[in-house]
């Protein structure tokens, strides 16, 4: 008799266990569909390009420029005050290997825009993160302005020396 019981119940059972197979694989092919379909696994690219944007440009540095350390004279009245920052510039270079920068004919030109750069902030203003990251973005687009005729970009300014005194 409990041999019976056992083989009446295992259709029943068959059917749940295929019923709730199949919902599970339903649900799960509806979910990732519709992840799919709201932009869930798009790219960030394709999800600046969808909302109008433009797509964040990879960091392409292939070559790194550095500076020697510049020391300059800030403008706080009343009081002097210096600084003495190193400068070394990620730049990507489309034909590695190929000079494209005349480091003669550039590098003076880089130096006198950052010390006029620096030179007209404050002590105070030199020592706030904050400062410091705009002034990164202040001097890559100096630099880059620089190079507009080359085929070089900056693309990172890494500072490798930053004393306020």
């Amino acid at each position: 008799m409990p041999d019976e019981a056992t083989d009446s119940q295992k259709p029943g059972r068959i059917k749940w266990v295929i019923l709730s197979s199949v919902l599970l694989i339903v649900l799960g092919g509806g979910g990732g569909a519709a992840l799919y379909f709201t932009g869930y696994f798009s790219s960030s690219a394709e999800a600046a390009r969808a909302n109008g944007e433009s797509a964040p440009s990879p960091n392409r540095v292939n070559e790194v420029l550095p500076l020697d350390p510049l020391v300059v004279n800030l403008a706080d009245e009343g009081s002097i005050h210096y600084a003495r920052v190193g400068v070394s510039l990620g730049v990507y270079n489309p034909h590695p290997g190929k000079t494209l920068l005349d480091e003669n004919l550039v590098v003076p030109k880089l130096k006198d825009e950052l010390l006029t750069v620096l030179g007209k902030r404050t002590s105070s203003e030199l020592v706030s993160p904050e400062v410091r990251e705009l002034l990164r973005g202040e001097i890559q687009a100096l630099v880059n302005d620089i190079l507009r005729d080359s085929e070089a970009e900056v693309q990172e300014v890494y500072f490798t020396e930053f004393i306020v005194q």
